[in-house]
This record gives structure tokens, C-alpha cells and sequence, in this order.
């Protein structure tokens, strides 16, 4: 089965380049404001060390969190490189941008020479045939911080056939894995040489039957408890012990009708030219990780023995 085509598509740069799409600040900020991988971006970028972070950005399509960190008072603080194998998205993001920071690459072999203080790895590792091979390649990527968006499952072995598991986008079959939590956290605790702490926000969702997806039988059962999950992968200092903590949430539902008054003004902002000026209103600097969660209903706090895991 190949992959790439799907990525080359128009419709891919147009729908994972949303900043370029709205050409407006603060309907942007307002939309990935809410956003559980823009939050936990904002936050590890607050608290990273150095006086300049790098961001390496990995499957940036046409560089929306570019976009939302440029969004951010604190950009100064930052060097950015963005990498995609999406030569249609890569050039979008060059070519709206003015810059050079976005680069194509080919696969996991390109990455090899790659790092950054913070890894940004969103809605990526689900479309890897070699999932696991993939994680444990931009987990050497990130020094002190990885933000990685995935799909997770509690119970139920990894399904890793992409014939087997797998979704329809932009009119061409994709691979959709669903990892085993469980194997997710035993892969990154045995890959990285130091103690590191897992922060990780799960949002519980069905996804067979949503979408043109071809699935696994057991993931139409709630058993299996398939969640979208982002992970805060810090590294530690040696003599640190390993941590997992789980925050368990639900998308909030009020914020909807919030989001659509102020995307009313987002428009005549727009109009006037003052979007840029009225997105300062929608900035926020998170430094608590508590606070990644405001705009969601946390629902449960489950914090895991790392001995578990070989930890």
C-alpha cells in the first residue's frame, strides 16, 4: 500500500494550513486557542530551559503551529524548523511565510540528523505503517521536551497492518494505527536513556465507525477505550525518577457558543485590518500544566507506577 500520495494533495496543505486559509489572526488564535496540542506547546515553550529554545516541528503540513507560536509575545525566544513529506504543504507554508524554515523530507531516515529543545509531533504517528519505529526516532530528536498527538487504546493489542487498520483521506488509503497505551509507555521508558516524566491527556472517543475508516473489529466495541491522546515527554536530570500521570478530559460544550460571538468579531475585525491587534486579546502564556485544561472538563486524574513498565 503506498502512503504518500494522499499528502500531496491541495486539500491536504488547505485543511492543516489554517492560518494561510483564514488569512485572519484572531479567528486562528481563536481556533487553536482550545487546541490540547497548541496548550501543551505553549506550556513546555514557557518552561523550556535556554535563553533561545529550537522548535522542531515534525509533520508541520502547511505550518499552523508556526502560525500560533508566531501568535505568542515570547516568538523571540525562538528558532523554528518545520519538516513534512508533503512537498505541495511545504511549499505553501514557504511561500505564505516568506521563509525557509520549512523543509521536505523524506521519512525517518531524514530525522536521523535532526533535533530540537521541544519536538512537536501532531496527528502524525497514527499515519506511520512503523509507528513504534517512528516514536522512538523523534523521541532521540527532542532534548528536553516532546508534544506527540496519537491514538491510543487501553485494552487490546497494537494492530500495526495498515491493511488492517487504516483510514480514507483526500482520496487515498492511509494507515490509522491505534496503539496500546500500555506498550506506548514501555516503548518511551526503555528508549530514552534518562528518567523522564509522561503527562498525558486523554480524550476518550470511538473512532471505528467515524469516518471512512477500515478498523480493527474490537475497536467498535467501548472495551477497548480508544482515546486521542497528547503526550508531554520531558526528559530529567539522571538520579530523577520516572513518572506517568494521566488527565483523563471532555471537550466542553459552552465553549462553542462563546467561540461563535467571538468569531463575529473576529470577522469585522478582519475587515478593518485589526485582527492582528485584536488577536493580542486571545494570547496566553501557560507556565502550570493545570492550566492546559481550561478549556476542557478534566474528568479524572490517574497517576501510573513507571515500575510498571520497567521503569
Amino acid at each position: 500500500m503506498e502512503f504518500t500520495a494522499a499528502w500531496e494533495q491541495e486539500e491536504h496543505a488547505e485543511r492543516f494550513g489554517r492560518a494561510i486559509t483564514l488569512r485572519n489572526d484572531f479567528k486562528f488564535l481563536l481556533e487553536f486557542r482550545p487546541s490540547i496540542p497548541a496548550r501543551c506547546l505553549n506550556y513546555v515553550s514557557n518552561v523550556a530551559q535556554g535563553s533561545v529554545i529550537s522548535v522542531l516541528d515534525i509533520g508541520c503540513a502547511a505550518g499552523d503551529y508556526y502560525a500560533y507560536l508566531t501568535c505568542q509575545r515570547a516568538f523571540r525566544k525562538f528558532e523554528y524548523e518545520g519538516v513534512d513529506i508533503s512537498r505541495v504543504a511545504i511549499a505553501a507554508a514557504n511561500r505564505y511565510y516568506q521563509t525557509d524554515r520549512f523543509q521536505v523530507i523524506n521519512g525517518d531516515e531524514d530525522l536521523a540528523a535532526k533535533t530540537g529543545d521541544i519536538v512537536l509531533s501532531v496527528n502524525v504517528l497514527q499515519h506511520q505503517p512503523a509507528a513504534i519505529d517512528n516514536l522512538v526516532q523523534i523521541l532521540k530528536c527532542a532534548k528536553q521536551y516532546l508534544v506527540v498527538t496519537l491514538r491510543t487504546r487501553e485494552n487490546g493489542e497494537t494492530v500495526f497492518d495498515p491493511e488492517r487498520s487504516c483510514q480514507r483521506i483526500f482520496g487515498e488509503w492511509v494507515p490509522f494505527i491505534v496503539i496500546n497505551s500500555k506498550e506506548l509507555y514501555r516503548t518511551i521508558l526503555s528508549s530514552v536513556p534518562v528518567p523522564v516524566r509522561i503527562s498525558s491527556f486523554k480524550e476518550y472517543s470511538m473512532f471505528a465507525g467515524a469516518g471512512p475508516r477500515f478498523l480493527p473489529k474490537e475497536l467498535f466495541l467501548e472495551e477497548s477505550r480508544t482515546a486521542v491522546t497528547t503526550l508531554i515527554i520531558e526528559k530529567r536530570n539522571p538520579g530523577q525518577e520516572n513518572e506517568i500521570c494521566e488527565y483523563h478530559y471532555a471537550s466542553s460544550e459552552s465553549i462553542a457558543l462563546l467561540r461563535m460571538f467571538r468569531w463575529r468579531i473576529g470577522h469585522y475585525a478582519g475587515k478593518l485590518g485589526l485582527d492582528r491587534f485584536a488577536a493580542g486579546f486571545l494570547r496566553e502564556r501557560i507556565t502550570d500544566i493545570s492550566d492546559i485544561l481550561k478549556y476542557g472538563e478534566l474528568t479524572a486524574t490517574n497517576r501510573i507506577d513507571a515500575k510498571d513498565f520497567g521503569g
